[in-house]
């Protein structure tokens, strides 16, 4: 990658450090949050307290651990501004990612919703665009946040396998006809598709 992308800032900056001081695996989070930090101009971000400091990756602010993986990343109404970064998918051990109320662009990428822990997923009210992937549909998400965004094209098939409790994808430019089989999705609490373009109707359980 070029010398100004993220994944090269990340790597400069991990770099400036004794390799040995870190774990593996440590060294692994630490790069994922510096592209994720870097690709959203994470030096304006509202509150950045502990990012790219010398202390451990868990105490910086918005991120939570299960004893040494990162396994939250809640970054809500914090002023991100940019696209969010596959190297993310690095967090392997990640369930919950909130990033609700910033101004994240770009598509949201396969590998991504394909992290196996990743339970939560909430990214509404931002500027993402382009079609939801078709691998989210195998994912483990069973709470998936997008209202508020602009995203286009018809829903993943195969969407009914998941075991979702909550989906939230008001306010976008979806469409197509949905599921006909929703009922198969039994864990569903709250469902919000308003404000799109679909044809169907919803399920009388919701």
């Amino acid at each position: 990658p070029g010398g100004s992308s993220p994944q090269a800032l990340a790597f400069a900056w991990l770099a400036e450090t004794e390799a040995s001081f870190y774990s593996p695996m440590s060294a692994r989070q630490r790069y994922a949050l510096a592209t994720l930090y870097y690709a959203t101009s994470g030096a304006n971000w509202t509150r950045r307290d502990g990012w790219l400091n010398p202390t451990n990756e868990c105490s910086w602010y918005g991120v939570s651990c299960e004893v040494d993986p990162v396994s939250e990343v809640s970054l809500n109404n914090n002023d991100l501004v940019g696209s969010l970064p596959v190297d993310i998918s690095l967090l392997v051990e990640l369930a919950t990612l909130e990033l609700a109320g910033n101004r994240i662009g770009g598509t949201l990428q396969s590998e991504i919703v394909s992290l196996e822990a990743l339970a939560f997923l909430e990214m509404s009210n931002n500027e993402l665009t382009g079609r939801l992937p078709e691998e989210l549909a195998d994912s483990g998400i069973v709470q998936l946040e997008l209202g508020g965004n602009q995203l286009s094209g018809e829903l993943p098939v195969g969407i009914s396998r998941m075991n979702l409790s909550i989906l939230n994808l008001r306010r976008n430019s979806l469409g197509g006809q949905l599921p006909r089989n929703w009922s198969a999705m039994t864990s569903m609490t709250y469902c919000f598709v308003n404000n799109n373009m679909f044809t169907g109707e919803l399920p009388e359980f919701l």
